[in-house]
């Protein structure tokens, strides 16, 4: 007896194909996503940066490892209050785009 080819056979490397290409193509979209969320939230960051600069806020560079380490541990893209010395300010540190802190008073 011969060894049946049919549609069974051949079908079943065609489906390889298709998952594969399927697979691919799925690979290729998450990708996409990911980089155009990361492109509109630099976006939205330096836009609100801009924000906080004209407002009068002072940018302070992470220029050395220990001011980046403070930095990273700071809650990243949020306005927060601090107070010091019966002053109250608020931060805003970008540990990513600029690695900078925004730093200013209500007043501003």
């Amino acid at each position: 007896m011969r060894p049946r080819v049919g549609p069974a056979v051949i079908g079943g490397t065609r489906g390889v194909r298709l998952t594969a290409t399927r697979s691919a193509v799925v690979v290729a979209v998450v990708i996409g996503l990911s980089s155009g969320c990361a492109t509109i939230r630099r976006h939205s960051t330096l836009e609100t940066e801009q924000i906080l600069s004209a407002a009068g806020f002072h940018m302070k560079l992470a220029d050395t490892p220990e001011k980046l380490a403070h930095l990273r541990a700071l809650t990243p893209r949020q306005l927060v209050p601090h107070r010091q010395a019966e002053q109250l300010y608020y931060a805003y540190a970008d540990p990513e785009v600029c690695r900078c802190l925004y730093a200013g008073t209500q007043a501003q």
